[in-house]
């Protein structure tokens, strides 16, 4: 359906990886500096850095640290990729 609509871009599919080709399969995820592309011609690309998640009422607060962030991303510009992004950004991370 994608392709039929012949947009001229390629299309990214997060988490997808049978994504058919000219998709470009990418990683969301705490840590994605491993993650390959299913093709070897796709770029490395980080659409999810999860920095976060969310509270539940019966659970300790979810806590990730700003260092461990920094490190994993500066580990996944250096094993090849090419574009990161952040989701779940709140206070709690600020704290």
């Amino acid at each position: 359906m994608a392709e039929a609509l012949n947009v001229g871009e390629p299309w990214i599919m997060c988490q997808q990886d049978d994504a058919p080709q000219p998709m470009i399969n990418t990683c969301n995820g705490f840590y994605c500096d491993s993650f390959k592309p299913n093709n070897e011609t796709s770029p490395k690309m980080w659409t999810e850095n999860w920095t976060g998640w969310f509270k539940s009422w019966d659970s300790p607060d979810p806590h990730r640290p700003a260092e461990d962030v920094a490190f994993v991303v500066a580990r996944f510009f250096q094993r090849g990729g090419i574009m990161r992004n952040v989701v779940r950004w709140s206070i709690q991370n600020l704290l």
